[in-house]
C-alpha cells in the first residue's frame, strides 16, 4: 500500500484493494482465539479505530477484558488503518508504549 506522508493519507485506489481484499477473507473462521487468549501474558497495546466500518470498535473492549493487564487505545477520527489515517498518534501511542 502506498503512503504519502506530506498528505498523511493512502492513495483511494489502496484502500479500496484492501477493502475488497476483505470481501474475500470475512468473517475470519474462529480458530480457537476465544479460547485461547486469555493466556497472553505479554504487555499488550490494543489500538482501534473509533470510526472503523470494518470491524467493530468495541472489538477493542472486549479484545482487552480478554487481556489482562492489556491498555486499550481507540483513536478518534479513525477507521480500519491507523498507521496510516492517523499516523502520528499511533507512533506517539506505540513509542509511549515501547517506552
Amino acid at each position: 500500500m502506498r503512503f504519502d506522508r506530506r498528505e498523511g493519507t493512502a492513495r483511494r485506489s489502496d484502500v479500496w484493494a484492501v477493502g475488497c481484499t476483505s470481501k474475500f477473507v470475512w468473517p475470519v473462521p474462529d480458530k480457537g482465539l476465544v479460547k485461547r487468549i486469555h493466556r497472553i501474558e505479554a504487555p499488550t497495546l490494543i489500538m482501534w479505530g473509533k470510526q472503523d466500518a470494518l470491524i467493530s470498535s468495541v472489538y477493542a473492549a472486549e479484545s482487552g477484558r480478554r487481556i489482562a493487564g492489556s491498555r486499550i487505545e481507540v483513536i478518534d477520527q479513525c477507521g480500519h488503518i491507523p498507521q496510516m489515517e492517523q499516523l502520528e498518534q499511533t507512533l506517539a501511542l506505540v513509542r509511549e508504549f515501547l517506552g
